[in-house]
């Protein structure tokens, strides 16, 4: 463990999490004698990622805690993994899918269009088309010269959403899928951060599509976690810092000087911030930036996630691939009603053939719940939906991904997100940006975090 702050570094870099791991080990590749630290907040790698070993049809397995599909258009990450001599398997996705309708109802389907309403189709498919057509005006490189960057500002998903939809079933089913996919309400999304998050993905089709265009269509063998720990191994756990607090940034005679909530100080000379944007955003800076780099994206949605294993995969048996989405979901907290708790589920059944399914839930329907009791709602509302066998599991486990209190200043649009979006990679003095939010190629994803942290390390090679 790297414990001393006496001595200097040539690269120091916060956050140990995907992004700034793949940061560190794309600088040792190219430059093996560069002095770099890893600073990280928690006394482990992965930042949002985890895993956890549990009872298995084999007896037991380790799965990953977090949203760990990759696509296999992502060529950042497909290319990595390649380097570092890991496998993938192609997601399972054979048989039905199950949509649940805002008045209840559950549908069965396969393919890629659900089963909505002849008029609601038409509607949908037209605003596909609309959407598609916006965000391939963006510029990369000139986010903020874009023709319509004022308009889309000043106008949120919600607000367009109104607009442009003359469905009501219309206007869930997007509401919906903005949640799912930007993991944000789409009344605090304006629609300028929208459209560059499709655009990040090469646009709409693929930002949505689970199936063979890429977005979601393959695991990686022994799990995402398993990717930190080889990045890891090549970099040298000595080489990172763990359980100190990033509180200050200071440029100050050719060198950066980072403080810590410990009291301990590093010396760099230069940095990489490979952690979310809101939480760049609560350092302090010196000299300070020029915008207020916390609300480039609006905070993600809380949830919570269900991994439940079992000895078969019943539900592939029955010819389903283990997706459910819930439109209803995500509507307003009824206190005494949790029956519309579940979100989405997937098949997380491991490469080796050990069977689970996952389930997001929204977490302001289970509150005050034990985890007990959460473990029986979520259980009786996929029993509803594949079978009674559901109840007959080995084993399960879940992780809150809360992200604490939320102000009206936080739900407020930003009315400059272009300005933000522009200056989210753009160096402030010796100071580089990571994270997956950085990510101008698939902005939130696994493949956006390691994107980001090599094009931070591109920045810094070049001046060590």
């Amino acid at each position: 463990m790297a414990t001393s702050g006496d001595e200097g570094y040539d690269v120091i870099i916060v956050g140990a999490g995907l992004s700034g791991l793949t940061a560190a080990y794309a600088i040792l590749q190219k430059k093996p004698s560069a002095r770099v630290l890893i600073i990280e907040a928690i006394d482990r790698i992965g930042g949002d990622m985890s895993s956890e070993t549990l009872k298995s049809s084999s007896g037991s397995n380790e799965w990953d805690t977090c949203g760990s599909r990759i696509g296999s258009s992502q060529k950042e990450i497909l290319k990595l993994l390649a380097d570092l001599g890991m496998e993938t398997h192609q997601q399972y996705n054979k048989g039905n899918k199950f949509w649940r309708l805002p008045d209840g109802k559950l549908k069965k389907f396969s393919g890629a269009i659900p089963p909505l309403p002849y008029t609601t189709l038409l509607d949908v498919v037209r605003y596909f088309k609309k959407v598609d057509g916006m965000q391939g005006q963006i510029n990369m490189e000139r986010v903020k010269d874009c023709k319509h960057a004022e308009e889309w500002d000043g106008m949120t998903v919600e607000d367009f959403l109104k607009k442009y939809l003359w469905t009501n079933i219309g206007k869930i089913t997007i509401e919906t899928m903005t949640r799912s996919f930007c993991n944000s309400s789409p009344s605090e999304l304006t629609m300028m951060q929208y459209l560059y998050i499709i655009h990040t993905c090469g646009g709409w089709d693929p930002h949505i599509n689970s199936g063979d265009k890429g977005r979601s269509d393959l695991v990686i063998k022994d799990g995402a976690m398993s990717l930190c720990r080889k990045l890891t191994d090549k970099i040298g756990e000595q080489n990172i810092a763990f359980g100190e607090t990033v509180t200050s940034v200071t440029e100050q005679g050719g060198q950066i000087k980072l403080s810590m909530e410990s009291g301990k100080e590093y010396r760099t000379q230069q940095v990489i911030m490979a952690i979310p944007c809101r939480l760049a955003g609560h350092v302090t800076y010196n000299p300070p930036l020029p915008l207020d780099r916390g609300r480039t994206l609006p905070k993600n949605n809380d949830l919570i996630m269900s991994l439940i294993t079992y000895k078969s995969p019943f539900w592939r048996e029955a010819g389903h691939t283990g997706e459910y989405l819930n439109m209803a979901a995500s509507a307003p907290s009824n206190p005494g009603n949790v029956d519309d708790t579940l979100v989405i589920t997937f098949d997380m059944t491991l490469p080796g053939g050990q069977p689970a399914l996952e389930a997001f839930s929204n977490p302001a329907k289970l509150q005050g719940k034990s985890k007990e009791e959460r473990k029986d709602i979520v259980l009786r509302l996929l029993s509803d939906v594949f079978g009674p066998q559901v109840l007959d599991c080995l084993d399960y486990t879940e992780r809150e991904w809360v992200s604490g209190p939320v102000t009206d200043a936080d739900r407020a649009p930003v009315s400059k997100s272009s300005e933000l979006l522009a200056a989210v990679t753009k160096p402030h003095g010796r100071v580089h940006w990571a994270g997956s939010d950085a990510a101008t190629a698939w902005c939130g994803t696994l493949n956006g975090a390691v994107q980001a942290g090599q094009r931070a390390a591109d920045e810094i090679i070049a001046t060590i």
